[in-house]
């Protein structure tokens, strides 16, 4: 009896303990990458926790500012609803406030640039304006409009030098460069500058007739007639 139990412990001790397979054998994964990723999984849960985060907080973010976008657009609309201008003024300056960093509030400034225009209020206006156009980039849909009132603004007060700048700017831009070409055309030609108010009519000339091609600008004609009508008398 002793024996076969001095038997059975020897094959007990000649078994080898099996080893668990962990989830890195159970992926069938080549040994190497499973080395690679046993050794460096402390690295690697880290950047997926980075990851992570990263993109909870954006989502988080954007979330937000489309609230305050939604709230600047509301308090925005009801501004306009206001029927004295001190009580437009104020509210449009409270969006501009509290909601400063939203597009909405861009817009709010150009409302108050045409109260400021509307009340005889030039440099208010100007100054505005100034701040808008330093603050916005090239790209965004509101840069031709300011650019564009910074022009008028300027001739209007006397200031041409400065409006020559605005329009050649304005001019860069695809879609307004005939609007800037005539309104250059017509700057020069009452400072009597001949060679520059012709080359500048016939720039809008040939973009217009350009555009033209287009039906929705069939409603230049008028406008070609008299920029030609000019031309020739400069000729």
């Amino acid at each position: 009896m002793i024996e076969q139990n001095s038997n059975n412990t020897g094959n007990l001790a000649e078994k080898k303990p099996l080893q668990s397979m962990g989830l890195l054998e159970e992926l069938n994964l080549p040994p190497v990458l499973a080395d690679f990723l046993r050794k460096n999984q402390r690295t690697i849960w880290l950047v997926i926790i980075c990851v992570v985060s990263v993109v909870v907080v954006g989502s988080v973010y954007r979330s937000y500012m489309e609230y305050r976008e939604n709230n600047a657009a509301t308090a925005f609309s009801e501004a306009l609803m206001l029927e004295s201008d001190t009580e437009r003024r104020s509210g449009l300056e409270s969006v501009i406030q509290e909601y400063g960093s939203t597009s909405t509030a861009l817009w709010a400034t150009m409302e108050l640039v045409g109260l400021d225009l509307r009340n005889k209020k030039s440099e208010e206006a100007l100054k505005r304006l100034s701040d808008l156009n330093g603050k916005i980039a090239i790209s965004s849909p509101l840069k031709p409009l300011v650019l564009y009132k910074l022009a008028l603004v300027e001739e209007e007060y006397g200031k041409v030098d400065q409006a020559i700048v605005y329009y050649k700017e304005l001019s860069g831009i695809k879609q307004f460069e005939m609007e800037a070409r005539k309104s250059l055309g017509a700057i020069y030609e009452t400072q009597g500058k001949k060679k520059e108010a012709m080359e500048e009519y016939e720039q809008y000339l040939l973009l217009t007739e350009t555009s033209q091609k287009d039906a929705m600008m069939s409603g230049n004609s008028r406008e070609r007639d008299m920029v030609r009508s000019r031309l020739s008398n400069l000729k």
